[in-house]
């Protein structure tokens, strides 16, 4: 009796086992990682970079990561994509900055929460480019008086610029960022007509 309640114990012991390994089975399985990245700028206003990656099967989660310049190993995750199908396996980034080269490497994941695979076999970077000196404007303009004789000294200001008229009351602001500001003369003892004239935009 003792022998057969020991056996039956046994083969419990063994079904609780198998029925846990089974149950950890997709822990276990191996997930494919995508064997090719590439990264590129995308054609955009904004300075992004598109990073797109080959669809594993089977797989609709992956998780994207980022390292600044090509010798840098020390990646970080930027994103975890959910929901990919075939033929749409491409992240966006945007998170960016000028002059800045970005290496990008993708993991298949068995969900958000994972498991994951090791990282792509492939990896690729993508420079972003400097951007352009704003452009600047150049202000001119005359201050007179109300016979028309131009006046020396009057203090001429413009979104935070100023400059000072010429003997013959003639001004000019360098290197403006923008045509949608005020001009406004000013000298202590004078009344200016059109002191908040604006400037359009041309």
């Amino acid at each position: 009796m003792k022998a057969k309640w020991k056996t039956q114990a046994i083969v419990l012991v063994l079904a609780i086992f198998i029925l846990g390994l089974f149950s950890n089975f997709t822990a276990w399985a191996y997930i494919p990682p995508p064997s090719s990245v590439n990264a590129g700028m995308e054609n955009t206003s904004a300075i992004s970079i598109s990073i797109d990656w080959n669809y594993v099967s089977g797989y609709s989660t992956y998780e994207i990561w980022r390292a600044t310049g090509v010798g840098n190993n020390n990646y970080n995750l930027i994103h975890t994509a959910e929901n990919v199908a075939y033929g749409q396996a491409k992240y966006i980034d945007s998170d960016v900055e000028p002059g800045t080269e970005y290496c990008y490497k993708v993991k298949t994941c068995a969900s958000k929460s994972g498991p994951c695979s090791d990282f792509s076999i492939d990896f690729d970077c993508a420079d972003t480019p400097d951007l352009p000196p704003p452009t600047t404007y150049t202000i001119s303009g005359k201050v007179a008086l109300a016979n028309g004789t131009g006046e020396q000294d009057i203090t001429v200001t413009y979104e935070g610029q100023q400059v000072y008229t010429d003997a013959s009351g003639n001004y000019k602001i360098e290197n403006a960022l923008a045509l949608d500001g005020y001009i406004r003369p000013a000298k202590t003892g004078y009344t200016f007509r059109n002191e908040h004239e604006i400037i359009c935009p041309f």
